[in-house]
């Protein structure tokens, strides 16, 4: 009988090993292939800029007054709304894509999704680039979000690898905002520039978290959260001075430390949202709040 169980215990330990390797293998190549992805559009759109750039360069050798027409057509395309030359290969790829976030010094370099449409507002939670299943999903703007907003919220996960979102949690050190204090973030239709104002942290209530998924993990508490509490994810577009004024109030108050750059209403923002990575609260969010300085 003990030789028996002995044998069964073997084959069920050696299954579960198996079993787990396979998950953690199939893990693995999940990741590198999404690392892959992302590579090859980074690459395809470091050419697009550098042809855009070198085009420019050659017109502006013409003549000057070609090149004072050529600035007055591109004020005309932001005014009109078309696309950036160096956004039209990826856009016509997939409609979906809005614009690329980048740091100029450490690893966030990504194409941006927006999907207002109902029924898509969080598409790209567990979906890459080509619509298909990814873990690390998709850096995405809110749906709430408008053009004529003076505010982007822009969701991505916080993965351990530091890819999305991940290098985001470095900013809870003041040391690491000195020393990274800007982030490009364009639109298909312009370019951006943005100073770091706030490192804050905030909450969201359980039936509204972005992840459906993580609703039933009982791993991790939640903190209590209810409407009278300040939701900053119900605060998108701003589209008053109070309610704008509030929304920096509250940013500049919630701050990890005291930063002297500020904004006022009329100021673009953009607030990155990801995960704090700290299993106290589940429903805790880490937000970077940025305002457009050109």
């Amino acid at each position: 009988m003990n030789s028996k169980f002995r044998k069964l215990m073997y084959v069920l330990l050696s299954a579960v090993i198996l079993i787990t390797a396979f998950f953690i293998a199939r893990e693995k190549q999940q990741s590198y292939e999404e690392k892959k992805l992302l590579e090859v559009l980074q690459e395809e759109q470091r050419k697009e800029e550098e042809n855009i750039k070198e085009k420019i360069q050659n017109n502006e050798k013409e003549n000057d007054q070609k090149g004072k027409e050529e600035q007055k057509n591109k004020e005309e395309n932001v005014e009109q709304k078309q696309i950036l030359p160096q956004y039209k290969s990826l856009y016509e790829r997939n409609e979906d894509f809005y614009g690329w976030i980048k740091t100029e010094d450490f690893g966030m370099d990504f194409p941006v999704m927006y999907t207002p449409q109902e029924g898509r507002e969080n598409f790209y939670v567990y979906q890459n680039f080509e619509k298909e299943y990814s873990k690390s999903g998709s850096i995405y703007i809110d749906y709430r979000c408008r053009q004529e907003g003076n505010n982007y919220l822009i969701y991505g996960h916080n993965m351990s690898d530091l890819s999305m979102f991940g290098y985001l949690s470095y900013y809870k050190e003041e040391t690491f905002y000195k020393n990274h204090k800007y982030i490009k973030f364009d639109t298909i239709y312009e370019e951006g520039q943005y100073e770091i104002i706030a490192v804050s942290k905030a909450f969201i209530k359980k039936e509204d978290l972005e992840d459906p998924s993580t609703r039933t993990n009982s791993k991790v508490p939640y903190k209590e959260v209810s409407d009278e509490d300040y939701l900053f994810y119900n605060h998108v577009i701003l589209s008053n001075e109070q309610e704008f004024n509030n929304y920096i109030k509250y940013m500049k108050e919630h701050s990890y430390y005291e930063i002297e750059a500020n904004a006022q209403y009329g100021d673009k923002l953009i607030t990155l949202c990801t995960c704090t990575n700290i299993k106290q609260w589940q429903n805790e969010r880490l937000l970077i709040v940025a305002k457009k300085i050109k």
